[in-house]
């Protein structure tokens, strides 16, 4: 444990280390959903042939999602901005464009706040799309098209979680305009750090996090 800790802290200092990696280590990380994290400091000569092969492919596979999923983001969100639906990006297509390699932070699903008079139409232009409804819960619709899903938010947290915090009760009126937009919207630094903290603490109470939660508050 104490190497992959290292090997993250590599990662963070930018420093150009090369480290022997088990297979049991790199299942370590890819659980963590770390495993591409690894190949530009893996010593290749030296670890097994199994690893180098996995953290490659796990390495651009990244690297072809966050390029497909940063387009489909983009696309949507100038869409938004065209037809007059005001929206907030959250977690990780926020968080993402803090580190120094997007891809190197791993994505699922692209979480954008809208207020509800606008959800409707917003699903209805994704659907014409191609996009494909993955489902509804209280706080959330979700839509996909091969590798994009997108979590269409009404709320930032689950109506049953009660904080007694603006930026989770009343985001819009918290947040700001995205400079050059008049339609994205944006929350502050310091909201968007409190935000984070609510959403690791859920993760904490329904199960656990892993090392990529404390990368992102680094």
């Amino acid at each position: 444990m104490d190497k992959i800790i290292e090997i993250i802290a590599s990662y963070l200092k930018d420093e150009s280390k090369t480290y022997v990696v088990s297979l049991n280590e790199y299942k370590v990380l890819d659980f963590h959903s770390l495993g591409h994290i690894i190949y530009p400091y893996l010593d290749k000569e030296n670890s097994p042939k199994e690893v180098v092969e996995l953290s490659k492919k796990a390495y651009f596979k990244a690297y072809k999602l966050d390029q497909v999923q940063h387009k489909a983001f983009l696309d949507l969100i100038n869409v938004c901005e065209e037809k007059g639906y005001d929206c907030l990006p959250l977690k990780g297509t926020i968080m993402k464009s803090l580190y120094r390699d997007s891809f190197i932070r791993s994505m699922g699903d692209m979480d954008i706040l809208f207020k509800e008079k606008d959800i409707k139409e917003v699903v209805d232009l994704l659907i014409s799309k191609g996009f494909e409804s993955e489902g509804e819960c209280e706080h959330h619709i979700g839509v996909f098209k091969g590798p994009i899903l997108f979590e269409i938010h009404r709320k930032v947290v689950p109506y049953i979680e009660s904080y007694d915090v603006d930026i989770i009760n009343d985001t819009f009126s918290k947040a700001k305009l995205k400079e050059g937009y008049n339609h994205i919207y944006e929350m502050t630094k310091e909201d968007y750090f409190i935000f984070h903290i609510i959403h690791l603490n859920k993760h904490l109470k329904a199960g656990g996090t892993g090392f990529r939660s404390f990368l992102d508050i680094y």
